[in-house]
């Protein structure tokens, strides 16, 4: 077998680990490792299984649901490569503040995007005033549409732990012209020691390569979820946005087939609230989360859930408490971004709001069934079951010091097939549409490119008529990047929870040979490898895949109805692009 490179960065739900995810498996197929009975197939020889369910292999999810374990074994193939090019190690610890990053914008989308007024004006309702609801609701605001948000909380979250923002998500605020508030609130990614859950051995460090994550269009940052609510609704009401908040949904209604028969007056569809409020729109979004109530308008068949094992506990601490601790100040704790790996356990952290909170993230093979679930710090981490001779004491003082920390399962939910319902008035986006689990990295990235290509996809409404046409391109586009995403959450979380084993000791034997090589172990040429890797998460641009659908498909529409009728009020715009520098206009 050839020598085995750590593999670069990817962001995830671990981010940092998405090192090693190929490191294991590659050791995994080989047949000389002690339990390998046969090589595991390359990703082009499970290409058309990567979409099937984790358990079954098809969507009828009729099985219990397995160990994260066997999560792994059925999906560590899926986004691995046949070549892994060595790492990047980055010692020089990242500046405590962040700074501005101007991410390059495709020439196709236009710089100044409050000017991206969309031809014909329509109504929206979002049910959901979480992140992909407020972001949504901005998207489409800034396009000129008039939208209402319902929420049923009474106002903004007040808890709630942090969120990591990758360049894929981070690159969209920049374009918003959101940059500045999210600095104001943000902190800066920092190295990662990886250390082992039990025993505490330091088994590897991460460093992240500030050219690396520039070449994505944006910087990586953590942010606590009340500070981003709260730019992301701040920003929607600037633009127009309506937020109700007490506005709980009971029922969402598609609209009559034949509304003058059946005696209704709008012909769209409806929302009611259990106050018995009703609200009619042009077209309903549901970024009501996992257990949406708008899903049953568009799903036939009630999907149900499955429980995975696992339970995610979340809390945070003031930084100046943590500072004044002798063990974890030290280590790169406070002001790093730590990794515990264990037997189907995992837990990490990272400063937030700053460099003012810390917050901690655990993931634990237990379940608290009496306890209340939901982002609330309700739960003491006295009822966390372990074992304190077993547990590393840097990660036993952060539950001891913690106190409290809230709780949610981690629910399996199958794939919803379709996120527009047959009245082709009603979508799903955020995750609403893909549930992610708790506390993972893309599932604020998630929600705000949804947003981003809703929004643009919309800003080029000229009809009624056009609706159904770019809810199937926001599906169409989104739906595939919602799945890669899970099954990255999924592998890189199950890889941090390695049971004893040859995966859990071919895991660990490479980040111990990354932690000896260091920074001495990497070249230009590993560079671009690192990159090609990382581009397809990282580097992917949302208003770029919305306007490059509208470049391609939306167009020829347009035209075609044109030449039917050439009387028509159609205009197509006239958008600057900048090829190499030379300015050239194209039609569209």
């Amino acid at each position: 077998m050839e020598p085995l490179q750590p593999s670069p960065i990817r962001g995830s739900s671990f981010g940092a680990v998405d090192l090693i995810t190929e490191v294991a498996a590659r050791e995994a197929q080989d047949p000389s490792v002690p339990g390998n009975s046969r090589n595991t197939p390359t990703v082009r020889d499970t290409e058309a299984a990567s979409n099937t369910s984790p358990r079954t292999g098809d969507d009828t999810h009729s099985s219990p649901p397995p160990r994260l374990y066997q999560y792994w074994q059925l999906h560590r193939t899926v986004h691995l490569g046949d070549d892994v090019p060595p790492p990047l190690y980055n010692n020089s610890p990242p500046p405590r503040t962040p700074t501005p990053f101007h991410a390059s914008v495709n020439p196709y989308s236009m710089t100044d995007l409050s000017s991206r007024r969309a031809p014909f004006t329509a109504e929206f309702i979002i049910v959901g005033g979480s992140i992909s609801g407020l972001a949504t609701a901005y998207s489409l605001a800034l396009g000129g549409h008039r939208v209402r948000v319902l929420e049923r909380s009474p106002g903004l979250s007040q808890s709630g732990g942090g969120v990591r923002l990758p360049p894929n998500f981070t690159k969209i605020l920049v374009q918003w012209g959101l940059e500045d508030k999210l600095l104001a609130k943000a902190s800066p990614c920092r190295g990662s020691k990886l250390w082992d859950m039990e025993t505490g051995e330091l088994l590897g460090y991460l460093g992240w390569a500030e050219d690396v994550i520039k070449e994505s269009g944006a910087m990586f940052y953590m942010m606590h979820y009340r500070d981003l609510q709260e730019l992301l609704y701040n920003a929607a009401v600037s633009v127009g946005a309506q937020v109700l908040f007490d506005a709980t949904v009971a029922n969402v209604t598609p609209p009559p087939p034949f509304p003058e028969a059946s005696g209704s007056t709008s012909g769209k569809p409806s929302v009611t609230l259990t106050d018995g409020q009703v609200f009619h729109a042009d077209v309903i979004v549901g970024a009501d989360g996992p257990r949406s109530v708008v899903r049953t308008a568009v799903e036939e068949e009630p999907i149900e859930p499955q429980w995975t094992g696992t339970t995610v506990f979340t809390g945070n601490l003031r930084m100046e408490e943590m500072m004044k601790d002798d063990i974890l100040r030290k280590d790169e704790i406070a002001m790093g971004w730590p990794f515990w790996f264990g037997a189907e356990r995992a837990c990490m952290g990272y400063a937030i709001s700053h460099d003012e909170q810390f917050t901690v993230h655990f993931h634990w093979d237990d379940d608290i069934p009496d306890a209340p679930e939901g982002w609330a710090p309700n739960v003491s981490t006295r009822s966390l079951k372990y074992n304190t001779d077993t547990v590393d004491i840097r990660l036993r003082r952060l539950l001891d010091t913690l106190g409290t920390v809230s709780y949610q399962r981690w629910m399996d939910w199958p794939k919803v097939q379709d996120w527009v319902d047959e009245s082709e008035s009603i979508v799903l986006t955020g995750e609403a549409a893909r549930p992610l689990m708790p506390g993972s990295t893309h599932g604020c990235s998630m929600s705000v490119e949804g947003a981003a290509v809703f929004g643009t996809l919309f800003s080029h409404l000229r009809s009624l008529d056009q609706i159904p046409t770019l809810l199937y391109a926001y599906q169409d586009l989104r739906q595939p990047r919602a799945e890669l995403l899970h099954r990255l959450e999924l592998t890189n979380a199950s890889l941090c929870m390695f049971p004893p084993g040859p995966e859990r000791d071919a895991r660990n034997l490479h980040m111990r040979k990354s932690l000896a090589v260091g920074s001495k172990h990497w070249d230009e040429g590993a560079l671009e490898g690192q990159w090609a890797e990382i581009s397809e998460v990282w580097g992917y641009n949302a208003i770029d895949a919305a306007d490059d659908w509208w470049v391609q498909w939306g167009v020829l529409r347009e035209r075609a109805l044109y030449s039917e009728n050439p009387d028509s009020n159609i205009r197509f715009d006239r958008l600057e692009v900048s090829v190499q520098g030379t300015n050239s206009g194209v039609m569209v």
